[in-house]
């Protein structure tokens, strides 16, 4: 789960999924980090990246080098996700990240500007995340805070890969891998993941790095 409402989403995967659940990684904005049972909760920087958003993107990568094909994979996205989340692509520094994103907020971008520049400087938006799942099972419930409900905007599209089709859960977008299968259980999950989940604010953005929070 990653994004400012992370942990309340995580709460509600993990009870839903119950002793189904093997493990994960909950990213949340510095300062609103709670323990998730199960879970391992790091927090990181929002609204500018730092060191914090590539130990993040460190920790969910190599959680992601464990899942097996036959894994399901859930996983939660809100916004802030593309500041909280981050593995850079080869070439590019953290100044360069930060520069932009700084002179972007300065500049008043619109959103969906901001993510689409964002992607090109990493390895984990645009669906980079869900390739790093592999075959595996992939659901990813989104709680939308951008007008239209954009799935390439929310976030930064971690795990909008190629031949991904979009449902619509209640009055929330889920993402649904088109080699799911049988995903009603998931759903189902989704209904309930959604009436409880909303986003938070939760803290300020500082320069520390990124810090655990004990289960």
């Amino acid at each position: 789960a990653v994004g400012k409402a992370s942990v309340p989403m995580a709460r509600a995967l993990a009870e839903a999924a119950g002793d189904r659940l093997s493990g994960g990684v909950v990213v949340a904005k510095r300062g609103s980090g709670r323990p998730v049972a199960g879970l391992t909760v790091i927090e990181s920087a929002h609204p500018v990246p730092d060191e914090s958003s590539l130990e993040a993107g460190r920790v969910v990568l190599e959680a992601a080098s464990h899942v097996r094909s036959e894994d399901a994979v859930w996983f939660a996205l809100s916004g802030g996700a593309s500041s909280l989340l981050e593995s850079l692509a080869p070439g590019v520094q953290l100044t360069d990240l930060i520069d932009l994103n700084r002179r972007m907020l300065a500049e008043g971008c619109a959103i969906g500007e901001m993510n689409e520049r964002r992607k090109r400087l990493s390895q984990i938006k645009a669906g980079g995340l869900s390739r790093a799942f592999g075959q595996a099972v992939q659901v990813c419930f989104v709680l939308s805070d951008v007008i239209g409900n954009d799935l390439q905007t929310i976030g930064s599209a971690p795990m909008l890969a190629p031949g991904v089709e979009h449902r619509l859960v209640g009055s929330s977008l889920v993402s649904l891998r088109s080699t799911a299968g049988d995903s009603a259980g998931a759903l189902e999950a989704a209904d309930r993941l959604m009436q409880r989940a909303s986003p938070s604010a939760g803290g300020a953005n500082t320069s520390a790095g990124a810090r655990y929070v004990p289960g």
